[in-house]
């Protein structure tokens, strides 16, 4: 009898621990933001509220190109320009174009949005569907291209101290 009883806990206990993982996967799931590119523009110039700018006029191998991008937040979200780039092949090869601006988050796509220009300038959007715009250079040549977003690779690493 003790044997079935055993059995029975063992039996409980893996198959708790497999809803407990399943758990953690699908709430780490939840929390990864969704995005859809709406609309790309090119333009000439962009001048962000940081005082900071960027200029493609008179440029005749490049250009400024502006996504327009829907976000759906499932918590309020930083969103920094380091961790957005454009991939695309040129000449062959793969290419990567960092992000070089950001537009404040917005109710509707519509809206225009305050610029802020830089390697370490970010948005802050609350939880549900947003839109920004995002800032890239692009060489002219290239029309075809898909955006990447960073997720973690390891969730946490800790820095041994000497």
């Amino acid at each position: 009898m003790k044997r079935k009883n055993v059995v029975r806990y063992a039996a409980v206990v893996g198959i708790l621990t497999m809803c407990l993982v399943e758990g953690v996967d699908a709430q780490q799931h939840e929390r990864s933001p969704e995005f859809q590119v709406i609309s790309t523009t090119s333009v000439e110039n962009i001048q962000g509220v940081n005082g900071r700018g960027m200029t493609w006029k008179n440029n005749k191998t490049a250009r400024g190109v502006v996504l327009l991008v829907k976000a759906t937040l499932p918590a309020e979200t930083v969103l920094w320009t380091t961790d957005f780039t454009l991939s695309y092949r040129r000449n062959g090869s793969d290419d990567r174009s960092r992000c070089a601006g950001i537009t404040t988050a917005l109710s509707t796509p519509g809206d225009e949005g305050a610029w802020i220009v830089g390697d370490y300038a970010f948005a802050k959007g609350t939880s549900g569907v947003r839109y920004f715009r995002l800032l890239f250079g692009l060489e002219n040549e290239v029309n075809e291209m898909a955006l990447q977003f960073a997720q973690p690779v390891v969730q946490s690493i800790a820095v041994a101290r000497h």
